[in-house]
């Protein structure tokens, strides 16, 4: 069932573009180390990801931000009061489970350093509370 009460659905592609624009300032600030992590070829590394790369995140981010919605209008509905206070929190557990949890056994079986799982893994910690946050304040009237 997909839940619409109330819903500013303005609030989602703000809440993509901010984590959006967060993971380009958390890659940025740690290429370096990431590049490193990541054992990606380092000319590779070194180029801007492609448009269509860029738009595949962006449209992923969107997606989260969509099913956070929908998590928030559940809350409402079991008689929460949805804000920014409750969105992150509520965020960052999501991402604990579904989001860390994969992560790190995906890095373990490739082999991965933990380094490259810490800074994937609190990027996305970023975006999500970022998410709840701007969700939480405005996604429901």
């Amino acid at each position: 069932m997909i839940l619409t009460g109330g819903l500013n659905i303005w609030a989602l592609p703000l809440a993509a573009a901010v984590s959006f624009a967060f993971g380009a300032v958390w890659y940025a600030a740690l290429s370096r180390p990431w590049r490193a992590a990541s054992r990606i070829d380092p000319g590779v590394a070194a180029t801007s990801p492609p448009p269509a790369m860029l738009a595949a995140t962006f449209l992923a981010q969107l997606a989260m931000a969509w099913l956070l919605t929908q998590l928030l209008l559940i809350l409402r509905l079991a008689g929460f009061q949805v804000s920014a206070a409750i969105g992150m929190p509520a965020a960052a557990v999501l991402w604990f489970g579904f989001t860390l949890m994969p992560l790190l056994v995906n890095n373990m079986y490739q082999r991965a350093p933990l380094m490259l799982s810490i800074i994937d893994g609190a990027h996305w910690l970023g975006v999500m509370v970022l998410q709840g946050a701007v969700l939480g304040a405005l996604a429901l009237r």
